[in-house]
Order: structure tokens, then C-alpha cells, then sequence
């Protein structure tokens, strides 16, 4: 049996084309392991035939099929009753109720399909190998008709076409007959199961993963910062009168910007200011920011919670042997509870002091230490 991807068939739309497609995938069960089947592959090319950019182009092959040895063939399904007008060049499809509907070129929309493919598929390379040259073709499906030798003329050729008769004798034979018929005098070479997978994983199926941007995300907070919001305004204020607060707010309300501009202006008073997190990315933007605030009267600290007790017990000399990754119980219990005994060891030592702490994510220590719900990164301390 073919590998179908999706391994669920997607149900297209409308009534005609659901039921002649689930025609075809019944019809293929028969083929063998090696062939692969990929259902409704939708595809978007920004390059014209020639190479020129000529803006997007848009398609969606009812069914392609690859093979290792054979190549590439994409096939386009049309249900009901069909019809073509070879002086209009008019297709029509009539359903059972008799309701016609006119329909693109099925033909037509095979081979736009196939070339756009194809073109995304000779651009692959892989550790220095370019996709070899292989077998790629097409041919329509019409699950309820059967077409006689002759009919379609030039423009719907007998031979590119899986009428209903030969889905119901040997679909698979059939549709071998075509990959041959497209390889006749083609300098192709096998397509490989090497690059069968390779062309799976990326052109058709790739798969990925999105984290969020943090670089971006604070970005957009700093740029924040020049047009800060009125509630903003009222938070340093308030902060200003305050030497001990909780800022709460939603992701996106700008508290890093607001924890940022904190500590400037305590160090702008002269202050020197421990600004803290729990995040290693965040720390090192953090770190970014204040390297340009030499010329304040105060000096600002920024790091990691961690980093702090690092940095303390290399100067103090206390040891800081962090656990190995691997040993879970007594690698939560360096970081939630020994790491703070070694940090008050090491400022006791070293005689370290700050005039202010402003501490970004307060709430993810709060989590480490409590060891309850996480709750999100919602605030930070004054």
C-alpha cells in the first residue's frame, strides 16, 4: 500500500470532486509501498517559465504522486459527467442532479502544476548534490467517464488520461503506462529514495517550528519607549514615590521598557542599580542596553539571577559547582534553593551593596521557588 500524505485524505469540495476523488484513492490502494501520494498539495511560485519574477502564482494539484524510480506525475481529478467544447474551449462537469458546472482546463491546470513543481524541485541541492534531473508529468482523471481512443483530439489526449474504466481494471497499471510515456526519450535519472525523502522534506512537506522572537519582541519595546503610554508615564511616576512596588501587566504592555527606564533614572540619581531576570536571552539584551549608560553617575548590574550568583562566587571564592544536566532532583535543588545560600555567602564576603533592585519575570522566581503553578512572566519589582 502507498505512503498518502496526509495519511487523512482532506475532503475537498464540492460533491463532485469528493466523490471522484475518493474514487482515485481507493483506486490506488493497489500500488506498492514505494510509491508515495500526497492529496490537495496546494503550491505558490514567484518566477515565471523563463526565470523573470512575475509576481505570485497560485495552484493546487488534486494529487501527486512520486516514485524512485519512475519520477514525478501529477494527476487532476474532474467528477460527473464531462464535456469540452473544442471551438470555445469550454469544460463543463454535470452532476447527478443534472446542475452543470463549468470548470478550468483540467489539462491545463495538471501542466501549470507539474512546471511549478518541478522548478522548486530542480533547486534543491543537499550537502553540495543538485537534485538530479528525473521524470515528471502529468495526466487527468475523469472517475466517472470512460474516453475512447480519439475523442480529445490534441487538446485532451487519450493517453494522459484515468478514465473510470481504468480505475475499475488496473489503476496501477495505468498509471504506470503514463510514467513511461512521460520518460520516452528523456535523459532523466532514477529519482532515488534519497531524494524522494529530501524532496518530502523540503518542497512538499517540510516541517518547522516557530518559537517566539525575543530580540523582536523587546525590540518593539524599545521603540516603545520614546512614546511611552500614558499609563507608563503614571508607573514611573508612581515608582518615583514608591521604593517598593509590583508592576503586573499582560505580555506586550511594555514592562521591560518601563523596568528598563527605572533603572536609567536611578542611575541618573547616582544610585547604583542591580537589574535582574531569569531569562539568559533577556539578560544578555539587557546587558546591551545599560553598556551605553557608563556616563551616568550610577552604575547599573544586569544579568541573570543566576549569572549575579556566579559572578559573586567567583569574586568571593565560594564554589559554585553546578550539577550536572542529567541528575533532575539535585539539579532543582542547586538552582531553587543552594544557588541563593551561595549568593548570600558571596555578598557577605565581598561587603556588595546596591542602592536599587528592579527585577524583570519576579513572577518566574516565584514559580522556581514555590514550586506551584506557573504563572506567566507578569511582572517585576521595585
Amino acid at each position: 500500500m502507498p505512503t498518502l500524505i496526509p495519511s487523512l485524505p482532506i475532503p475537498p469540495t464540492p460533491a463532485a470532486s469528493a466523490a471522484g476523488e475518493a474514487k482515485v484513492l481507493l483506486a490506488f490502494q493497489s500500488l506498492r509501498d514505494d510509491f508515495r501520494i500526497y492529496h490537495r498539495k496546494s503550491w505558490y511560485s514567484f518566477d515565471g517559465l523563463d526565470g523573470s519574477r512575475e509576481g505570485v502564482r497560485e495552484g493546487e494539484a488534486d494529487f501527486l504522486v512520486l516514485h524512485p524510480d519512475l519520477g514525478m506525475l501529477v494527476l487532476e481529478v474532474k467528477g460527473g459527467r464531462i464535456a469540452f467544447d473544442g471551438r470555445t474551449g469550454a469544460w463543463t462537469s454535470t452532476a447527478r442532479d443534472g446542475t452543470v458546472y463549468g470548470i478550468k482546463d483540467p489539462f491545463l491546470q495538471a501542466q501549470r502544476s507539474v512546471k511549478a513543481i518541478a522548478a522548486k524541485a530542480a533547486a534543491l541541492s543537499f550537502e553540495g548534490q543538485a537534485m538530479p534531473e528525473f521524470v515528471h508529468g502529468h495526466a487527468v482523471v475523469f472517475p466517472d467517464c470512460d474516453l475512447t481512443t480519439g475523442t480529445g483530439g490534441v487538446s485532451a489526449p487519450r493517453e494522459l488520461v484515468i478514465d473510470a474504466g481504468d480505475l475499475a481494471r488496473d489503476a496501477a497499471g495505468r498509471l504506470m503506462e503514463i510514467f513511461r510515456l512521460w520518460g520516452v526519450r528523456r535523459a532523466a535519472a532514477p529519482l532515488t529514495k534519497k531524494w524522494v525523502k529530501r524532496l518530502g522534506q523540503h518542497v512538499l512537506a517540510p516541517h518547522f517550528s516557530l518559537g517566539l522572537a525575543l530580540g523582536s519582541a523587546l525590540g518593539w519595546e524599545e521603540k516603545a519607549l520614546a512614546l511611552l503610554h500614558e499609563e507608563q508615564d503614571i508607573c514611573l511616576d508612581f515608582l518615583h514615590l514608591n521604593a517598593r512596588a509590583v508592576v503586573r501587566g499582560g505580555a506586550g504592555t511594555g514592562k521591560t521598557v518601563v523596568a528598563v527606564e527605572r533603572a536609567r533614572r536611578l542611575a541618573a540619581d547616582g544610585k547604583d542599580v542591580l537589574l535582574l531576570c531569569f531569562n539568559k536571552p533577556l539578560a544578555f539584551h539587557l546587558r546591551g542596553i545599560c553598556a551605553s549608560w557608563e556616563a551616568l553617575p550610577g552604575r547599573v548590574w544586569a544579568g541573570s539571577y543566576h549569572e549575579l550568583g556566579r559572578e559573586l562566587c567567583g569574586r568571593a571564592g565560594v564554589a559554585w559547582n553546578e550539577p550536572p544536566e542529567d541528575g533532575v532532583a539535585a539539579t532543582q535543588a542547586f538552582w531553587n534553593e543552594t544557588s541563593g545560600v551561595l549568593l548570600l555567602e558571596a555578598a557577605q564576603k565581598l561587603g556588595e551593596r546596591f542602592d536599587a533592585l528592579v527585577v524583570d519575570e519576579a513572577q518566574e522566581e516565584e514559580r522556581r521557588t514555590a514550586g506551584t503553578r506557573r504563572p506567566s512572566r507578569s511582572s517585576w519589582a521595585s
